[in-house]
C-alpha cells in the first residue's frame, strides 16, 4: 500500500507566510500553517513538519529564509525562532533537516522579519525596526515607527530594505550608510495604495556592485512601477535637479491599456519579476563549473592520459604503500594544474555572461484577477551605463486562463518564479565522488566508470525547469511549471503554464470527517482553543473525493472546494449531512451562485448551544457523478437562497459556496449549553419505515436530527425539508 496524498494544511494569512529558497543548490519551499512549519522540496513532497515551534500554540505570522546559511526564521507574537539546517546521510531523502537553534525575544509585537543577503544580519519589524547581528544575536541598530510594518523586503546586495504599512501610499526605503552602522530612510510616494514590493533577483556569482538594484511595486490602481537605483556618478557630472533620491521611477506597466483586461473591484493586478537574467546566468555558470570539476575524470578515462601508463596511479596487487603515496601525489598535482586552467576558463565564461547580462532584457509578469491570464512584458535598458536613459517596455505575452478564477482573485503579492534542477542530488553525489578520488585510489576505476555516465547526463542537462509558486488568501499554495522553448538559454520563451500540485487543508488539528451518504463530498472540521490570539478559531472545509487506483496520479484524491473560517472554536463542534439533494434545471436562468447546473445540499452544525443549518451549492462538473445524483435528488427551479448569508470562501479548485440559512433550534442541557457532543446524526422518516405513508408523493420530507452530548442527554429536532423552505422544531429533550 502506498501513500496517495498528504495534506499538510493551509498557509496562514499574511504576505510572508510562504517563501521559497535555494541552499547549496537545493531548492525548497517553507510555509507556516497554524502553529506548525512545513518544508517542501521543489516538487512539493513534504520533507519535514516542525510542530508547535513556540511550545505554547502561538500562531506563526511570517517566515524568512536565508540562502547563504540555510536558516529559517519563524515570527510568533513577540519572538523570532531561528532554525538551522543539518545534513542527513540518507541518499534517497532530502539532504537537510532543520532544528531549533536560537530563540530571539523581542520586547514588542513582531509582524515580519528578513535576513540580509549573506545571513549576517536579521531585520525585525513591527512598531519598531531592530537589526540583529546573527553571530552574537546582539541588536546593532533600532528605530521606532509611527505605524506597524506589514511587509519587509531586503535588496539582493543587502544595502537597502523597504517597509510597508497597511493601506499606505508611502513606501519607506532604508539605505545603509557607508559606516555600516546606521541607516537613512527615504519616502517613495505612490498615487495609490501599495500592496506589494519585489526586488529583481541577482545571481550571487555576480561581482559586487556589477549591476544596479531594481525594485517593482504593485498598487491598487492596477499599475506596476519599476524603480531604478541611481548610480554613484562622478562629481564632475552634473545631475538633473529632480534626481535627489536613491531610486527613481524608470517606467510603468499598465495591463488595462495593453490588453482587453478589465478592472476587478478589490482584486488588483500583482506584478512580479520573472528573473530570467538571474536564472540564465546561474544556469550557464553552474554548467561551466560542473564541466571544469569533472574534466579531470573525463581526460583520465577517455582523454590523452592512458590509465596506468603515463601516470601510473592505478594500484595493483604488487603495489607498495610508497608507490600508492607517489601515485596519489602525482594525481593531486595533476588536479592542481587543471584547476588553474579551468579557473581561467571559468573567469572568462563569467566575464562573457556579465556582458550578456548588460545587453539582454528583463521579463516582468502579472496575473489578471479578471480572467486568470498570465501576462508578460520585456523591459530593456535597465543595466545601461547612462543612468537616465528611458526604459523600453513591450507587451509580449498573454496566456489565457492560466489560473482559475478563484485563485486569481485571491492571489497574494508573495508569489514567485524559481528554477528547479531535478538532478541536484546526483550532482552533489558526483562532486563528492570526484573529491574523494585522489584519496581513495582503490575505488578509482569504479569512480571513473560512474563519472563517464555522469558526463553524458551533464551535457544533456543544459536548462533547469522553471516553476511558479503562488499563495492565496484562502490558504492554498499552488505549484505551476512553465513549458519553455527548446534551447531557450535566455529563459524568455514561455509556451504554457501547467498546474502541478495544490497544498491545502486545515490550519489546526482536524476534529471530524463526515462523508455524504450518496455524493462524493465530505466535510471536515477543526478548531484551536489554546492559541494566544484570543478565544481561538474554527474551520470547516468541503472536499470532493475521487477514486484512487494503481494508475492514478498525484492530482487524484480529495480536493478542497470551499471553506468557512470562524472566530469561535465551537462553531463546528459536530456536523451531519441531510441525505436529500436538489438540482437546478439546466434550462433556468442564472441562479444565485452564477452557475447554470448546480446541486444544492444541506447539513446541520452544532455550535455548543444551538443547531445551525447550512446550504451547499456546488457545480455538477465538480462532482463527476451527475447521473447518480439525479437518481437521489429532486429537480426544482427558482431561487433557493433568498436572504441567506454567504459564509464560505470558494477555493480555486472548484466553484462551490456555503450559505448560512439560519438556526434550527436552541439546544441546552440542564446546566446550560451542551459543551461536548458525542453523536450528531440526521435521518429521514421514510428511511426507518417499512412502507411509506400517504406523503409519498409530497415534495416535502421529514428529517430528524439527533444529538447526544457528553452527559448522555438526547436532543431530537424534527426538520421539514422542502424545495423552498426548511423548518425546525424541537420535539424531545
Amino acid at each position: 500500500m502506498r501513500c496517495q496524498q498528504v495534506l499538510s494544511g493551509a498557509a496562514n494569512s499574511g504576505n510572508s507566510t510562504v517563501v521559497h529558497c535555494s541552499y547549496n543548490g537545493i531548492g525548497y519551499t517553507v510555509y507556516c500553517t497554524g502553529c506548525d512549519i512545513v518544508v517542501l522540496d521543489d516538487v512539493f513532497h513534504r520533507v519535514q513538519l516542525i510542530s508547535n515551534i513556540s511550545g505554547c500554540r502561538s500562531l506563526i505570522s511570517a517566515i524568512t529564509l536565508c540562502p547563504t546559511t540555510g536558516r529559517i526564521g519563524a515570527v510568533c507574537s513577540h519572538s523570532v525562532y531561528i532554525l538551522s539546517p543539518f545534513s542527513t546521510l540518507h541518499d534517497d531523502d532530502f539532504p537537510y533537516k532543520w532544528e531549533l537553534s536560537y530563540t530571539l525575544s523581542i520586547g514588542s509585537r513582531v509582524s515580519c522579519a528578513a535576513f540580509n543577503f549573506d545571513g549576517t544580519e536579521l531585520i525585525v519589524c513591527g512598531t519598531q525596526i531592530l537589526v540583529y547581528r546573527t553571530q552574537q544575536w546582539t541588536c546593532a541598530w533600532s528605530s521606532h515607527l509611527t505605524e506597524e510594518t506589514v511587509e519587509l523586503t531586503v535588496s539582493p546586495d543587502g544595502r537597502f530594505f523597504t517597509t510597508l504599512s497597511h493601506d499606505s501610499k508611502i513606501l519607506k526605503l532604508w539605505k545603509r550608510l557607508k559606516d555600516l552602522k546606521d541607516y537613512r530612510s527615504e519616502l517613495i510616494p505612490h498615487p495609490a495604495v501599495v500592496i506589494g514590493v519585489c526586488w529583481r533577483q541577482v545571481s550571487t556569482e555576480l561581482p559586487k556592485d556589477a549591476v544596479r538594484q531594481v525594485m517593482l511595486t504593485s498598487c491598487h490602481d492596477c499599475v506596476g512601477r519599476i524603480w531604478l537605483e541611481t548610480p554613484n556618478v562622478h562629481p564632475s557630472i552634473t545631475l538633473r535637479p529632480t534626481i535627489t533620491k536613491s531610486f527613481v521611477l524608470g517606467t510603468v506597466l499598465d495591463p488595462l491599456k495593453e490588453s482587453t483586461e478589465k478592472r476587478v473591484a478589490g482584486s488588483p493586478y500583482i506584478f512580479q519579476w520573472f528573473n530570467n537574467k538571474a536564472h540564465s546566468y546561474s544556469s550557464c555558470l553552474e554548467n561551466a563549473r560542473l564541466k571544469g570539476e569533472l574534466l579531470i575524470a573525463e581526460q583520465v578515462s577517455v582523454g590523452s592520459y592512458d590509465i596506468g601508463e603515463d601516470i601510473g596511479f592505478l594500484p595493483d596487487d604488487k603495489s607498495t604503500e610508497e608507490d600508492l603515496c607517489v601515485d596519489s601525489i602525482e594525481f593531486k598535482e595533476l588536479q592542481e594544474c587543471k584547476k588553474v586552467k579551468d579557473m581561467s576558463e571559468y573567469q572568462h565564461t563569467a566575464s562573457q555572461l556579465l556582458k550578456l547580462w548588460y545587453k539582454s532584457f528583463d521579463m516582468v509578469v502579472c496575473i489578471s484577477p479578471a480572467t486568470g491570464s498570465l501576462m508578460g512584458w520585456r523591459v530593456e535598458k535597465i543595466d545601461v551605463a547612462y543612468p537616465f536613459q528611458n526604459l523600453t517596455t513591450r507587451f509580449v505575452l498573454k496566456l489565457p486562463w492560466s489560473l482559475s478564477y478563484a485563485d486569481a482573485r485571491q492571489l497574494k503579492p508573495s508569489y514567485c518564479v524559481f528554477s528547479s534542477r531535478k538532478v541536484n542530488t546526483n550532482i552533489q553525489r558526483d562532486k563528492s565522488v570526484l573529491r574523494n578520488t585522489g584519496s581513495n585510489l582503490s575505488n578509482l576505476s569504479h569512480s571513473i566508470t560512474e563519472l563517464e555516465g555522469t558526463l553524458v547526463d551533464l551535457r544533456s542537462m543544459t536548462l533547469p525547469s522553471m516553476c511558479l509558486l503562488t499563495a492565496h488568501i484562502d490558504g492554498t499554495v499552488n505549484l505551476f511549471s512553465f513549458e519553455m522553448g527548446a534551447d531557450d538559454i535566455a529563459f524568455c520563451d514561455i509556451g504554457n503554464l501547467v498546474h502541478e500540485v495544490r497544498c491545502s487543508g486545515h490550519r489546526c488539528y482536524p476534529l471530524s470527517s463526515t462523508s455524504h451518504p450518496y455524493i462524493p463530498l465530505a466535510l471536515t472540521t477543526s478548531s484551536e482553543t489554546g492559541c494566544l490570539s484570543g478565544p481561538g478559531y474554527g474551520e470547516l472545509i468541503l472536499w470532493r473525493m475521487s477514486c484512487i487506483g494503481p494508475m492514478t496520479t498525484r492530482k487524484t484524491g480529495i480536493l478542497e472546494l470551499a471553506r468557512v473560517d470562524t472566530k469561535r472554536a465551537a462553531d463546528f463542534t459536530a456536523v451531519s449531512w441531510f441525505p436529500k439533494a436538489f438540482s437546478v434545471n439546466p434550462g433556468d436562468a442564472e441562479d444565485h451562485a452564477g452557475l447554470l447546473t448546480s446541486f444544492v445540499l444541506h447539513f446541520v452544525a452544532y455550535t455548543g448551544h444551538s443547531l445551525e443549518l447550512y446550504r451547499v451549492v456546488t457545480l455538477s462538473e465538480c462532482l463527476h457523478t451527475a447521473k447518480m445524483i439525479l437518481n437521489k435528488s429532486s429537480s426544482v427551479a427558482g431561487d433557493f437562497i433568498g436572504e441567506e448569508q454567504l459564509r464560505s470562501k470558494s477555493s480555486g479548485s472548484g466553484a462551490s459556496k456555503i450559505y448560512h440559512i439560519g438556526r434550527l433550534a436552541e439546544v441546552s442541557g440542564a446546566g446550560g449549553a451542551v459543551t461536548g457532543s458525542k453523536f450528531l446524526h440526521t435521518f429521514s422518516l421514510s428511511s426507518v419505515q417499512m412502507e411509506l405513508d400517504n406523503k409519498k408523493g409530497s415534495e416535502c420530507e421529514e428529517y430528524f436530527v439527533v444529538l447526544v452530548d457528553d452527559k448522555n442527554n438526547t436532543h431530537t429536532v424534527k426538520v421539514l425539508v422542502c424545495e423552498e423552505m426548511v423548518l425546525g422544531q424541537t420535539i424531545q429533550e
